[in-house]
């Protein structure tokens, strides 16, 4: 499992150096003053009348005290601690393929239509404050609605969506487009990319999906593909005379769930992969947990302060 923390503002971590200086000084002038007592004759005498020592260590504020600092420290610098776990509230980024062999009707009515209608399930099933994106890709990526949990017009996105005019399958760029869609917030983000190909477009570039990948992982961005149509399934834009089949790069999706902590599946049929995606947003999947210490470092700092209030007036309160 993988954890650590995520600063905001690492520069203000340099605040860390007055938690030694607060160490020393507390020590330093307390040194000081105990010289400073001892030279008063009748010290052991007041001391007898006041029930109590005229200089004290006070470690019980010099604690409160350099909890406080730590926790401003904390808060000013944007602190979070993150591990991977399992989670279900996600943000998600619908990636669906345009290009001309999702015109085949192997998956009926036609590749593009069935993942139209899963995706239209899909928004169906998601909780209130679920963010949905959707881009499109062929030969070049589309953005066809940034986050929103609008989810009326979505639908009439998803339902406006062709075959493309462009040639080519970009499943790099939708990629790259999809993550870009992402801010940063403290939900889950996952990536549903459905398509039926190879990636063509980025395809002159050996290490394109790595990197493409890579980049999702170093952005906490989980990758969900769907290898959509039948083995040698003949293309849906030429006669099946010229018996041209189209082919789903298996290795590649697999290697992009695999690297990101994601699930690629390969359905038949459209109640497969309808079934498939009504049911997403039910399970947890592995992400990475976030947890924003700022906050409740401002929360501790304020019970302290609190209780020194609480101790400085009620136990070292001194005789008038």
């Amino acid at each position: 499992m993988t954890m650590g923390f995520h600063f905001g503002r690492p520069l203000l971590l340099w605040l860390a150096v007055l938690l030694p200086l607060y160490v020393m000084s507390h020590f330093y002038f307390l040194k000081r003053n105990q010289d400073k007592a001892m030279r008063f004759a009748n010290f052991i005498a007041l001391k007898r009348i006041a029930g109590e020592r005229l200089v004290t260590k006070n470690l019980i504020i010099f604690f409160i005290r350099f909890i406080v600092l730590l926790a401003m420290i904390l808060v000013v610098a944007q602190t979070t601690f993150y591990h991977t776990g399992t989670r279900n509230d996600f943000d998600y980024v619908l990636a669906i393929d345009t290009s001309s062999s999702m015109s085949s009707s192997d998956i009926s009515p036609t590749r593009l239509e069935a993942a139209k209608n899963a995706g239209l399930s899909f928004l169906d099933t998601l909780h209130t404050n679920t963010q949905v994106g959707l881009v499109t890709f062929a030969g070049v990526t589309y953005v066809r609605s940034p986050l929103t949990d609008e989810v009326l017009p979505l639908r009439l996105k998803i339902a406006s969506i062709n075959i493309s005019r462009m040639s080519g399958t970009d499943i790099s760029g939708a990629i790259i487009t999809a993550a870009n869609l992402f801010t940063n917030n403290e939900r889950g983000k996952a990536v549903i990319l459905i398509t039926d190909g190879v990636d063509t477009a980025g395809g002159y570039l050996d290490s394109s999906i790595k990197d493409v990948t890579r980049y999702a992982k170093d952005h906490d961005i989980v990758i969900f593909p769907i290898g959509l149509g039948t083995e040698n399934a003949p293309l849906g834009y030429v006669p099946v005379d010229f018996n041209l089949t189209s082919s789903i790069d298996k290795k590649t999706l697999f290697y992009m769930a695999n690297e990101t902590g994601g699930e690629a599946i390969f359905p038949k049929t459209t109640n497969e992969l309808t079934t498939y995606l009504e049911g997403f947003n039910t399970r947890a999947h592995s992400g990475k947990i976030v947890v924003p210490l700022d906050r409740y470092a401002l929360l501790t700092a304020f019970i302290f302060l609190c209780i020194e209030w609480i101790v400085f007036n009620l136990f070292f309160r001194r005789i008038a």
